[in-house]
């Protein structure tokens, strides 16, 4: 295999990042890394900074999905507290969990 072949596994990844294809990163992350186990003579100067910014940009987007994801997470839990009441704090700051006794929050989701 060759330079292209990995070149082209990171393009493939890029996309499947920017389409939000999470479910496909495992299948290609295998296919990349037969495609650099399989890679034969070293790739010119060039070559190897085109595929060093490539994988930089898919470093980049993996954070940006992975943080993408923790604000999700911490969405569903906000959603999932005011599902089961909501907080206030006393006078010494602490919070304090309020029910939902009307239950109207059901008619709201």
């Amino acid at each position: 295999m060759s330079a292209e072949v990995v070149e082209a596994r990171l393009d493939a990844i890029r996309t499947a990042l920017l389409a939000g294809d999470l479910n496909s990163l495992a299948e290609h992350e295998a296919l990349l890394g037969v495609a650099l186990a399989e890679t034969g003579e070293a790739p010119d100067q060039a070559t190897r900074l085109r595929l060093r910014r490539k994988a930089a940009e898919n470093v980049r987007l993996l954070g940006a999905v992975r943080a993408g994801l923790g604000r999700a997470l911490r969405r569903l839990a906000e959603l999932r507290e005011a599902w089961t009441g909501f907080s206030t704090y006393d006078g010494r700051g602490e919070r304090q969990m309020q029910g939902n006794p009307s239950g109207a929050m059901d008619r709201r989701f």
